[in-house]
């Protein structure tokens, strides 16, 4: 039933003040919705969507009203984190991380709240310089003779130790940099590093390192655990070896393990 149906037919001109008149004109206009509800307020959203952070980095967070357009306008937020040994956050959303771990960080404003789930890993920017003890050596292709060390036959022979390098850096989670392998030559084999967390403490690297005379190593399945103060790791890995000799190219895969690697310096 049209709105103005359900009203006596008076006359506009004596029965209604004139204050009534456009209500009744917009009814006519546009049917029943006398009451038309109020735009959305839209969603709250906590600003950039950072979700990691390395310990000791921070991270200025806001909480913005996001309408159906998708268009942002900062509010005022009380802000506060349930973990505040893993990370704290001060009045105005600026958040630090203290120690690895997990803690949800929450902007509240006008009766609603936000969450946002951190992840804080350790900083792994530095220098860092160890050795690495072979523990098995097996060729992979290629033909000619071919002996593993001595000690892979004879227990009582030490296994020769490599000496590595890598200079890393890291925002947030995001940890790349560079690798020397200092064997089997001895400008050592260079290259990129990147990584992946398995878990808030472990930590995957990978990188191929090549020499300007032709030999390249690869590193994959290295899988580290991170001490408490984020200076050694410890773990296991293998490198793949190509090189070419005069029986032509040859592939060796070899297993390691950390002996020592220690962060030197930042």
């Amino acid at each position: 039933m049209a709105c103005l149906e359900r009203v006596p037919k008076l006359s506009l001109d004596k029965d209604f003040p004139i204050a009534v008149i456009p209500a009744i004109t917009f009814c006519r206009v546009n049917g029943c919705a006398t009451n038309p509800a109020a735009p959305a307020a839209g969603r709250l959203e906590i600003r950039p969507p950072t979700t990691s952070l390395a310990v000791g980095e921070s991270e200025g967070f806001a909480l913005f009203q996001v309408s159906a357009a998708g268009e942002g306008k900062q509010v005022d937020a009380a802000w506060s984190i349930d973990r505040p040994g893993i990370a704290t956050v001060d009045a105005a959303g600026h958040t630090t991380a203290v120690d690895f771990g997990t803690a949800t960080l929450t902007a509240s404003a006008g009766g609603q709240s936000v969450l946002r789930s951190l992840r804080i890993v350790p900083d792994l920017t530095g220098i860092w310089v160890g050795e690495l003890l072979v523990l098995e050596e097996t060729r992979v292709s290629g033909t000619g003779p071919f002996r593993p060390p001595p000690c892979m036959t004879e227990p009582l022979l030490p296994c020769p130790k490599v000496p590595l390098e890598f200079q890393l850096r890291q925002t947030h989670d995001v940890v790349t940099g560079t690798g020397v392998v200092l064997a089997p030559l001895p400008t050592g084999a260079v290259g990129a590093v990147t990584a992946e967390w398995d878990s808030i403490s472990t930590i995957r690297l990978a990188g191929t390192f090549r020499t300007d005379e032709g030999f390249e190593t690869e590193l994959t399945e290295w899988k580290s655990d991170i001490d408490a103060d984020a200076t050694s790791m410890t773990g296991r890995f293998t490198m793949t070896d190509h090189s070419t000799n005069f029986w032509g190219p040859q592939v060796i895969m070899k297993k390691f393990e950390i002996v020592s690697l220690a962060r030197t310096a930042r």
